[in-house]
């Protein structure tokens, strides 16, 4: 007899299953960014900021989980994380700078920082007093606030946009020691909810 869970059990588990909704969305954005609706892909993508701190929020809430749990739920955040704050992320640059090869090349800063990120995230975790550099999480989140910022103001994607991606990749990848902020899961839904709206507003516009 197989002592090990199956995949599906260990997927019927609350933050595990918000991890999978994660994954679900970042696949609609994907699909959002090629169908050349990217204003819904970046208010996936702050949907998807919202519901990658509420997996954690759950998360800590069940302390008494399996292991076992624990541990596929951190497999199956990152890959949601890699999707959501890395490809993504890569398409909507490509989509806003005109599918060009600088497009190509501010994508591909993108989503190669936030790689490593995760993958250094995986090997040093961040513990329990900070993170080093910031999370790809807080680069999603920064770069629609970005776009928006371009977009009220009217300004052109070049050079703001390509610089503000490499600003978002460096500080992504460096070792600086970034506090942990304590903050509920509701204010993180007023934040991404008020980004969502003021990037609809300003598309819309």
């Amino acid at each position: 007899m197989n002592p090990h869970k199956s995949v599906l059990q260990h997927a019927y588990d609350l933050p595990n299953l918000v991890s999978l909704l994660n994954v679900i969305l970042g696949f609609l954005s994907i699909v959002a960014v090629t169908s050349d609706a990217v204003l819904v892909a970046l208010i996936l993508m702050q949907a998807a900021v919202f519901f990658d701190h509420l997996d954690g929020h759950l998360a800590r809430r069940h302390p008494n989980r399996e292991m076992s749990q624990k541990q596929f739920g951190g497999e199956l955040d990152t890959l949601a994380d890699l999707i959501n704050f890395g490809v993504v992320p890569g398409l909507i640059c490509f989509a806003l700078l005109g599918q060009t090869l600088i497009g190509v090349l501010v994508g591909l800063i993108i989503l190669t920082a936030g790689v490593l990120r995760l993958a250094y995230f995986t090997v040093y975790s961040s513990g329990q007093n900070g993170f080093f550099g910031i999370t790809t999480t807080y680069a999603g989140f920064a770069l629609g606030v970005v776009v928006a910022l371009l977009k009220t103001f009217e300004l052109s994607v070049y050079p703001a946009l390509p610089l503000a991606v490499i600003t978002l990749a460096v500080t992504e990848i460096s070792t600086f020691r970034m506090p942990k902020f304590q903050y509920s899961i509701w204010a993180v839904l007023i934040a991404t909810s008020l980004v969502a709206g003021w990037l609809y507003l300003v598309f819309q516009g």
